[in-house]
């Protein structure tokens, strides 16, 4: 499924792996490299993301560039903004579980925006057994929806040892000239960025964000899957050779399998948007049964992988309708012009 998102440019900052919830907020987030960081706290349902996307909307004009951080688990919905200008950022993040984030510079660059200030407590209080059910319940199917991620991975490798003990890489590198060719050496090699997702695994299967910088030229790798991830490490490791990758996105599942890349002069990526079309589906054509058998098996576990994730989401959306009937939302737009106010004299 694809979306496309308004904004400068949005991104994932965290996926749900193989190896369980993985996140990048520590190195996107990094203290270091911002004037200000609002870390907004409170249980779901109190406005975090809506608070986000308002501050984010107020700076999408003029010379401002906005980065829109989306969930992994839930991808209508932020989990955080970077606003920059002129070399400066100011920074708004969900600071709860899963990516429980606290103040590395207190008061002099990041701060606590607490959004429970504003919970009817004695109303919350009442439903302290539904609310503590509702966690329970979320808990078991996140566990469970992990489980199968984590099969899932067990097959990948063996699927990934029939692919690299059965092709020819003759062919493969053949299919990547044209993508070599295009490419110009850089005069200083870029530092490359892997910290972001441009697609997300979880209760929609997989969700795809737009490349968010379409440069002089657009290769798409096509096939089944595993075919166009082989080649994309192909052109991965022929890029590093020359020292021209300047972005690396990821797949969210392992960080072996790449999604896009993007150089000075390039984007490459699996999915079936451009001229320059690379179909790769022949490249597999002569796997042993095996492989297909393996294939099969890893995407029914992807699939009860994401049922997994609806139903903890399923639950979230309960809490979030308890929380937000016990809210004073008045106190999020106090929140939201203060730090509209604050973060335009941050950046000027």
């Amino acid at each position: 499924m694809k979306k496309t998102y308004h904004g400068n440019t949005a991104y994932f900052g965290a996926s749900n792996s193989f190896q369980g919830f993985k996140s990048n907020f520590d190195k996107i987030f990094d203290a270091n490299r911002f004037e200000r960081i609002y870390i907004l706290k409170g249980g779901p349902g109190t406005g975090k993301s809506t608070l986000m996307r308002s501050v984010a909307a107020a700076f999408k004009t003029g010379d401002h560039c906005v980065t829109e951080i989306y969930c992994s688990s839930d991808t209508s919905s932020l989990d955080g903004v970077i606003i920059e200008k002129s070399g400066k950022r100011v920074a708004i993040i969900d600071g709860t579980a899963p990516h429980i984030t606290d103040p590395s510079v207190p008061g002099a660059i990041d701060e606590i925006v607490n959004l429970g200030e504003a919970f009817d407590v004695r109303s919350l209080v009442a439903k302290k057994d539904e609310i503590l059910l509702l966690n329970s319940y979320k808990k078991a199917h996140y566990k469970s929806a992990y489980s199968y991620l984590s099969l899932a991975g067990e097959v990948n490798s063996k699927i990934w040892d029939i692919i690299l003990n059965s092709l020819s890489y003759s062919v493969a590198e053949h299919l990547i000239t044209p993508i070599i060719e295009a490419e110009i050496k850089p005069e200083i090699a870029p530092e490359s960025n892997s910290n972001y997702h441009i697609s997300a695994f979880g209760k929609d299967g997989y969700t795809r964000l737009n490349i968010p910088c379409i440069k002089k030229e657009y290769f798409s790798i096509i096939g089944d899957g595993f075919s166009e991830y082989f080649l994309m490490n192909l052109v991965l490791n022929k890029l590093f050779d020359i020292g021209s990758v300047s972005m690396v996105l990821p797949s969210p599942l392992t960080k072996t399998m790449t999604d896009a890349i993007i150089t000075d002069s390039s984007v490459i990526s699996c999915d079936s948007i451009g001229n320059n079309v690379i179909d790769t589906t022949e490249l597999f054509s002569s796997l042993p049964d095996e492989y297909c058998y393996l294939t099969r098996n890893y995407r029914d576990l992807l699939a009860f992988a994401s049922s997994e994730f609806l139903k903890a989401s399923e639950a979230h959306a309960a809490l979030e309708k308890i929380y937000t009937a016990n809210m004073n939302f008045a106190y999020n737009e106090k929140m939201r012009e203060r730090i509209i106010d604050e973060a335009g004299e941050y950046l000027l």
